[in-house]
């Protein structure tokens, strides 16, 4: 019973997966210095491991949601200013996720499939521009504290 949405939206071709990583044949252990070739200017860059790409994959989804909730926000907002401030972070988190799907791709691993976000064309404020305001700054310090996590996991 608790998975029959997720079914429904299996069956209709709506639902989200993320991106497989399959299983090493055989284990491999660091056991040469060119594990951290990535951190010399002169050598390639290692590929991602489990954990950086998960993180990635997660930061892509969040900043894909935030633009979505910003443009929203700037759409609703009678204040010119607080549109300009909404749009600017709708851009911001757009080219982050950019950069981050590129790294994605850059090592053949699938981008995620954002769900099917649509804004409406509502342009009545159901909420105060204080309360917008305040959970896009609360979501732009929880986007700190994930890129804060990423990087100490990698």
């Amino acid at each position: 019973m608790p998975d029959e949405s997720s079914d429904i939206a299996l069956s209709k071709g709506l639902f989200v997966r993320a991106s497989y990583i399959s299983y090493p044949t055989q284990p491999n252990s660091v056991d040469s210095k060119s594990y951290l070739s990535g951190f010399s200017f002169f050598s390639k860059e290692p590929s991602l491991d489990a954990i950086e790409i998960s993180h990635l994959y997660m930061n892509i989804q969040t900043h894909i949601s935030g633009s979505k909730l910003a443009l929203s926000f700037a759409q609703t907002s009678q204040r010119e200013k607080i549109q300009n401030w909404m749009l600017r972070g709708t851009e911001i988190s757009e080219k982050h996720a950019q950069i981050f799907g590129k790294a994605l791709l850059e090592n053949h691993i699938r981008l995620p499939v954002p769900h099917d976000i649509a804004i409406s064309d509502l342009t009545t404020s159901i909420i105060s521009d204080r309360l917008a305001m305040f959970q896009m700054n609360f979501l732009s310090a929880a986007g700190t504290g994930n890129y804060a996590t990423a990087a100490a996991t990698s």
